[in-house]
């Protein structure tokens, strides 16, 4: 799942996937100050119109960010998240159900077992989405030149 955004002037053309565009948009939402409509709307897949205005004012705020400062906050802030309890488990790390009976396999196992994470807990959902300074340079750039846009 994604975000496909569409210039509704000329062929200008933007793609994020679920976990880059929420925090692209969620910056939006700050530096832009969207109403709580225009940050739901943009948050999904249901056409929702940015004005070729509202575009250029998304390129200019944006534009004047120190991205790699705002990106390390970020990146600090979700580091520092606070682990949680497995959801599948309760934070056990034992399952006793229909599927599983023994060790949790969705925090004890080898694909989900990090270093410094004890069984049954897990890293908070949040840090799932991270920033990219690349792919918000590129937002930034289609703001500019899609004079308006649609998000599907």
């Amino acid at each position: 799942m994604g975000m496909d955004l569409s210039s509704t002037k000329n062929d200008a053309y933007f793609r994020a996937n679920v976990w880059s565009w929420r925090p692209i948009w969620n910056l939006v939402r700050v530096e832009v100050g969207l109403t709580d409509d225009e940050y739901f709307s943009g948050s999904c897949n249901d056409g929702f119109e940015i004005t070729e205005e509202k575009a250029k004012e998304i390129h200019d705020k944006l534009s004047e960010l120190d991205l790699p400062k705002i990106i390390k906050e970020y990146h600090y802030y979700l580091d520092t998240l606070p682990l949680e309890d497995c959801n599948i488990c309760d934070g056990s790390g034992k399952r006793d159900d229909d599927n599983v009976k023994g060790d949790c396999n969705a925090c004890n196992n080898e694909y989900t077992k990090e270093e410094g994470i004890p069984v049954g807990k897990q890293k908070n959902w949040q840090t799932n989405y991270r920033m990219y300074q690349d792919h918000i340079e590129e937002f930034i750039d289609f703001c500019d030149k899609s004079k308006g846009f649609q998000i599907y």
